[in-house]
């Protein structure tokens, strides 16, 4: 009976035990489960300006220092009371830094692994040495079972740099100041802010760095100027931008002088176009042609023809000026170039007094024209008849005398002139 009573005392005792280890899970019994990772991944920063980087976890903004923050979820089935702790074990797979945890206990040496609630639901914060690609592996131990291995991977990009954009608003002055808006409202930095602006407007002006992402400037003059805009942002680094503006222009006005504008070759004329002027600017080059294949860019000097001009074409002399913008304009000046006509003439039939007078005068250099006018002069006090059809002439002289006879041709506005003693009677 006694050993019947024994047997039947551990029997109970053996049910109630495994009952026991049934309910509580005892991590030494053959029905220990690992413990489960759930959840384990970079925190999103939702500082970050541009949403596309504050968007999940997968890339943040390393700044050295700063700790980053894991979300960690995880839980261990027997652990109901939640007084047993785990065994957490971290490897940098990528990248490199420290892992910690106000709730975790006793870290290695590493400072890698630690003791760690049965249950956790928060933080950890993860300190990374550098920029560049993190892995993060981890992996929960009871003591008997460890849970599968759970990997938070993220990219720890440097600052970027911001980026520079500006638009332009001219005014509608017609004279100057010229006042210009400048508005760089798009410029962005999209992992800080942007801490200044500073503009450089071309006019030799100073530089203007400010807060403000907008700015008016006024130019003293017309003109087209490089305008440089320099951002920077919280950490430093620089974006800049040049763009050209070109402030209300007024033509410039050229003035051209040249004397003589008629006259045999060769001819020297003397050219001045120091009067041209530009109201709203500065004159910044001359071009002087002269027609027969030279040219000059001085504002004044002189220049030699050594040909006639062609019949019915004088040579253009042209000034070309251009202003500090690009503008310009010109005027044109003719000059006549030919050699001066022969004159000369005979007489005829003047015995009684009525003579012929016939022209021989001539064009002495080609191309040959022929002559536009005739101008006759007797030298006894009645008036010259001049026309272009007058090559022959006749004249009665009142007295038997000895005149001074003239005559003058013309070709192009170029004359020639021969004087004659006729003595009236003749033979």
């Amino acid at each position: 009976m006694r050993l019947s009573f024994w047997h039947a005392a551990w029997v109970l005792c053996a049910l109630i035990a495994s009952w026991s280890c049934e309910k509580y899970k005892d991590p030494f019994s053959a029905n220990n489960s690992a413990p489960s990772i759930s959840r384990f991944e970079f925190k999103p920063d939702t500082n970050l300006p541009d949403a596309s980087l504050r968007a999940d976890g997968d890339s943040l903004k390393f700044k050295t220092g700063q700790t980053y923050p894991v979300v960690l979820r995880y839980s261990d089935a027997e652990s109901k009371s939640k007084n047993r702790p785990l065994q957490a074990r971290f490897s940098f797979v990528a990248g490199s830094g420290r892992v910690s945890s106000n709730k975790f206990s006793n870290p290695s040496g590493d400072g890698l692994t630690f003791e760690v609630p049965a249950q956790f639901d928060d933080e950890i914060l993860v300190l990374p040495d550098r920029a560049g690609a993190v892995d993060l592996q981890l992996e929960l131990s009871d003591g008997i079972k460890a849970a599968g291995i759970a990997t938070a991977s993220t990219m720890f990009f440097p600052n970027l740099k911001p980026l520079v954009r500006f638009q332009t608003q001219t005014g509608g002055e017609q004279n100057p100041p010229y006042g210009v808006d400048f508005n760089a409202a798009n410029s962005v930095d999209r992992d800080g802010k942007i801490s200044s602006y500073t503009w450089s407007f071309g006019d030799n002006s100073a530089r203007n760095t400010s807060l403000s992402n907008t700015i008016h400037h006024e130019y003293l003059q017309s003109g087209s100027f490089t305008v440089r805009l320099i951002i920077k942002d919280d950490e430093g680094a620089t974006d800049s931008l040049d763009q050209v503006v070109t402030t209300f222009n007024q033509q410039p006005i050229a003035a051209l002088s040249v004397t003589p504008t008629t006259g045999g070759a060769p001819l020297t004329i003397i050219y001045n176009a120091r009067g041209s002027r530009d109201r709203d600017g500065r004159i910044v080059a001359y071009d002087v042609t002269f027609g027969d294949g030279m040219s000059s860019q001085s504002d004044s000097g002189s220049h030699t023809y050594t040909r006639d001009s062609p019949a019915n074409s004088p040579y253009a002399v042209q000034l070309t000026v251009r202003d500090n913008v690009g503008a310009t304009n010109t005027q044109t000046i003719p000059v006549t170039v030919i050699t001066p006509p022969v004159a000369d003439f005979i007489w005829q039939r003047c015995d009684l007094g009525n003579v012929t007078f016939v022209s021989t005068s001539y064009d002495p250099m080609p191309p040959i024209d022929p002559i536009d006018n005739y101008e006759w002069n007797f030298g006894d006090g009645s008036p010259a008849q001049s026309g272009g059809a007058l090559s022959t002439v006749q004249h009665e002289f009142p007295t038997s005398d000895v005149y001074n006879v003239s005559l003058t041709v013309r070709i192009r506005g170029v004359t020639g002139t021969v004087t004659k003693q006729v003595q009236i009677p003749c033979n």
